[in-house]
């Protein structure tokens, strides 16, 4: 008896549930997911307060809070691309089933549009804007006409989300996409001058945003984009199940200069080169590169990030985002082969000093990109230096020690059915280093001054960057004694 839609939806549900149960990190995943629920709730508490706010200034304006809709869906993109829940569903052991792949996929990303956690976050803003809006004198109907169409644009920038991220694998300039379209609103500004190309933006959002067309609109991208990834993820879904690789080989670039110089340039050229072949590794960095810059040009150019702690906080981010994103999993790629690297003496420890210096070089791209930050005056030079020395040292220093306890694989690469998740200790760490440095910063200001916060943090990052030695070596010893604890982890999670 043939099984309906619906049935297959519920089933296939039901089925990455159990998956995601059986799982040998099922007890680490639900203490994560503890701490994401924490971040949600702070979201949640933030987003009303923008939501308020943005009520507030609308003032009869109701179609006001669309013009922002460009940074919101920037931050929304980035949201998404940071907690990397694409895919949920692994496709490829219904390929021997008598289910039709199409029915299969369709399910799938009706799944991911109707559970999507992050798009109905966006009510804790939409919900608290319109309820001003309406007692300012929208009528019901108005009201929520303007509800669901917020939250239908968002659910189309799910699904750009979903497309770029299939496109993605297959060409990094897809990312440039959700770059073009997010800058297209602006277009006026360039036909007519910043403030009355902002001018009209604003004018036109205010007599659009509560009108029945912006639903209309919202409602057709959402089913175009939906029809699009439905024909891109078919092919995906095909590609990945048949294990195709492209012929045509690519330029080899040289890393003879750093291979010639022992071992720790061996490793180093092998880190350099996971970061340029690996592809999931690569929308990390471009991601933070982008985002870096939007802030750094927020930062400069306007007034937004002026408060001690935002300033504080931003650049801190910049320095440790490249750190934080791919050292939390220290060690999940070589966990494919640990085996290999453990047949020679010291190696892991030689691995760890060519990781540190890699990622102590990733440094002098945030170095770059925020230095309009610094000759605008936003950052202090020292407060510059303090925060680069600091991630050289005190956070390098706590992430490495996830070593220690990090034995789950990362895979080497990326396919439509792969997933990652984060461990209690994991997702610890890193929130620690996102606020504890500039906490740390910020009251050695209250207590003393900016300047003298800043000395000590310098001394302090110095001090750690140039024993990085000792401590990585102490790191190796913990590791080594608990070698097989960490090699029956990375066995069970290939």
């Amino acid at each position: 008896m043939p099984i309906s839609r619906f049935q297959l939806f519920m089933a296939l549900r039901r089925n990455v549930m159990l998956a995601e149960r059986r799982s040998p990190m099922f007890d680490s995943n639900r203490y994560a997911k503890l701490w994401e629920l924490l971040g949600m709730g702070f979201l949640v508490i933030y987003y009303i307060y923008i939501g308020t706010t943005f009520g507030t200034l609308a003032e009869g304006d109701f179609g006001l809070l669309f013009s922002f809709f460009p940074l919101m869906f920037v931050f929304d993109m980035f949201l998404r691309i940071s907690i990397r829940r694409v895919p949920l569903l692994l496709l490829r052991p219904y390929t021997l089933t008598p289910l039709h792949r199409r029915d299969v996929v369709d399910c799938f990303l009706c799944s991911l549009l109707i559970a999507d956690t992050i798009t109905w976050l966006w009510l804790a803003l939409l919900l608290p804007y319109v309820f001003i809006c309406f007692c300012g004198g929208l009528s019901f109907g108005g009201t929520v006409c303007l509800l669901i169409t917020g939250l239908l644009y968002f659910a189309v920038n799910s699904q750009l989300h979903l497309m770029v991220s299939a496109l993605g694998k297959k060409s990094v300039l897809w990312w440039l996409l959700p770059v073009v379209l997010y800058a297209l609103p602006f277009s006026p500004m360039l036909f007519y001058g910043a403030e009355k190309g902002l001018e009209k933006l604003i004018s036109f959002c205010i007599g659009y945003g509560c009108t029945p067309w912006a639903l209309i609109l919202a409602a057709v991208l959402l089913a175009v984009f939906f029809c699009i990834n439905r024909i891109v993820y078919l092919r995906m879904a095909s590609s990945d199940i048949a294990m195709e690789t492209k012929d045509k080989t690519t330029g080899r670039w040289n890393f003879s200069q750093l291979t010639s110089r022992g071992i720790i340039g061996q490793f180093l050229a092998l880190e350099i080169k996971s970061a340029l072949r690996n592809k999931p590794i690569g929308r990390l960095y471009l991601s933070g590169i982008i985002l870096i810059v939007i802030i750094t040009l927020i930062t400069a150019y306007s007034d937004i990030y002026d408060g001690t702690f935002t300033s504080n906080f931003w650049c801190l981010y910049g320095f440790i985002y490249f750190a934080t994103v791919n050292l939390a999993q220290i060690m999940g790629p070589e966990g494919n082969y640990i085996d290999l690297l453990l047949v020679y003496r010291e190696n892991i420890y030689q691995l760890l000093r060519a990781k540190y210096y890699f990622f102590t070089m990733v440094l002098i791209i945030p170095a770059v990109i925020m230095l309009p930050a610094v000759i605008a005056g936003k950052y202090t030079v020292l407060m510059y230096l303090a925060y680069m020395l600091t991630a050289s040292g005190p956070v390098h220093f706590t992430l490495f020690q996830l070593a220690v306890y990090n034995c789950q694989t990362r895979p080497l690469s990326g396919s439509v059915s792969g997933k990652n998740r984060s461990t209690t200790i994991q997702t610890i760490v890193s929130l620690a280093v996102f606020f504890v440095p500039g906490f740390i910063m910020m009251s050695l200001g209250v207590l003393f001054s900016e300047t003298v916060a800043s000395v000590i943090m310098i001394v302090v990052g110095l001090a750690f960057t140039l024993t990085h030695n000792l401590w990585l070596r102490n790191i190796y010893k913990r590791m080594m004694a608990r070698k097989y604890v960490l090699l029956d982890g990375f066995h069970a999670s290939r």
